[in-house]
């Protein structure tokens, strides 16, 4: 996860954001979710220039990230590879009868909900 922008005084980079975007591709039909999230981190940056009419939804997008984050940096490295692209999570959990799980937090869920919030 990166550091906070502001005690790091770095600005959004709309360039930086592309190259996120382009790297977070794997051949053509799925994405690495530590770039994705890391083009996620030059969104946030964007929302801090917009002021405080912003707050609510950085807050909003920075609580899905976290969860996202959490499954990436899970202790046992044989369940981290099934959050490694978009397509393995939404196998994994799919597969694995997760989505119907009660009280389970599911990424592919939390991913929708980030897009959904962004009007993506």
């Amino acid at each position: 996860m990166s550091s906070d922008p502001v005690a790091t005084n770095e600005c959004f980079d709309i360039e930086k954001l592309a190259a996120f975007y382009d790297n977070a591709l794997v051949e053509d039909d799925d994405v690495r979710i530590d770039d994705y999230l890391e083009s996620y981190e030059e969104v946030m940056k964007f929302f801090l220039l917009m002021g405080s009419v912003f707050k609510f939804v950085s807050s909003d997008v920075r609580t899905k990230m976290n969860i996202l984050y959490e499954f990436r940096k899970h202790d046992q490295v044989e369940e981290q590879k099934h959050f490694d692209t978009i397509k393995t999570m939404l196998l994994y959990e799919k597969g694995a009868g997760l989505l119907v799980q009660k009280g389970y937090v599911s990424g592919s869920r939390t991913l929708l909900r980030l897009h959904r919030g962004l009007g993506i």
